[in-house]
């Protein structure tokens, strides 16, 4: 029985598309960006969050239940901790499991226009595993949205259109990973964007700003301009998934963020003909 690995399923959201929504964060994702705010949605594998605060060892407390584990002599995993130091980052729904989850707000979303927007992650990843929710969803006429880089097969697109009604398309233009310099990733994004606009699927754009994006305006409006993109969201880069990368047991990386860079950015967007709506959350 095929399993969906999920981080997150977060209800009441209003910025992932029309309405109030559910938005389930998928795990696993085939790019690797520095900025990331679910540094734990990447590695598809299972991981554990690691809260040393918790640990009673540490604190030179002594109990029978810590025998077994070798922490913090090493960061190897103790799932059955009895104070919680080890947490499973995520969990494993069956095609049924996550249709009886997502049951629960169909009043709520029919009241609201609202309806179901897949993150992660790559949710275009689980496309194949992700259709008898989708018919499910589309059965009862619930608004389906992604939230996706759109590097990935045709075939992951062309199993979601059915049953999509928008799609967030999160570019990835920064210098710090290199895309934009990339022959593959212009044409996937370009040939999965020219599948999607001969549909009525509503496309919404966005970006996050990193300070090193204006070194390299040009290339990035001339892109822009050439893929007839009109309006882009700019999203804050911010440092709030650094809590989440130590406990998982990773080096944090700093991203530069400045207001005074990114108004400008904007600015320069806005001179160029370009609509911008900049959110700061």
């Amino acid at each position: 029985m095929n399993k969906i690995r999920i981080i997150s399923i977060q209800r009441g959201c209003v910025y992932d598309g029309p309405g109030v929504r559910t938005t389930v964060f998928l795990k696993g994702c085939n790019l690797h960006c520095p900025w990331c705010c679910n540094p734990e949605s990447i590695n598809y594998k299972e991981e554990w969050y690691i809260d040393e605060t918790r640990c009673i060892k540490k604190k030179n407390i002594i109990s029978n239940l810590c025998k077994e584990c070798m922490f913090p002599k090493t960061r190897e995993i103790y799932p059955k901790c009895p104070f919680k130091v080890f947490e499973p980052v995520s969990k494993d729904y069956t095609t049924s499991q996550l249709i009886n989850e997502l049951k629960k707000d169909y009043n709520l979303f029919k009241e609201t226009n609202g309806g179901v927007t897949f993150s992660g992650g790559e949710p275009l990843l689980h496309s194949a595993d992700l259709i008898p929710v989708l018919k499910e969803l589309s059965s009862n006429n619930i608004s389906i949205w992604f939230e996706t880089s759109l590097f990935v097969s045709q075939e992951n697109i062309k199993e979601i259109i059915p049953y999509t009604q928008g799609i967030y398309v999160d570019l990835k233009l920064q210098p710090q990973i290199g895309y934009l310099d990339k022959p593959s990733y212009i044409d996937t994004i370009y040939k999965n964007l020219s599948i999607i606009r001969k549909t009525d699927i509503h496309i919404h754009y966005r970006m996050v700003f990193t300070d090193d994006i204006t070194k390299n305006f040009k290339a990035v409006f001339n892109l822009l301009s050439n893929w007839k993109i009109q309006f882009l969201e700019i999203l804050q880069c911010h440092n709030l998934r650094e809590s989440k990368i130590i406990k998982l047991g990773h080096k944090f990386q700093k991203i530069q963020f400045t207001e005074k860079l990114c108004k400008e950015f904007i600015e320069s967007l806005i001179e160029n003909g370009i609509s911008v709506k900049y959110n700061s959350l």
